[in-house]
Formats: C-alpha cells, structure tokens, sequence
C-alpha cells in the first residue's frame, strides 16, 4: 500500500511537470 502510493505520487509528479512544462512553453510563445 505504501509503495503504491510511492507510485501514485511519483506518477502526479509527473504529470504536473509535465502540465507546467507546456503552460511554460505556452506562455513563453
């Protein structure tokens, strides 16, 4: 259960940075 959530946070991480890198881009365009 524990390394699952490890997981779960690793992958909304992630995501998220993923997310900001093109709101980043975008804005920067």
């Amino acid at each position: 259960m524990e390394e699952n959530k490890s997981g779960r946070c690793k992958f909304f991480l992630y995501c998220s940075l993923q997310t900001n890198t093109l709101f980043f881009l975008k804005a920067f365009i």
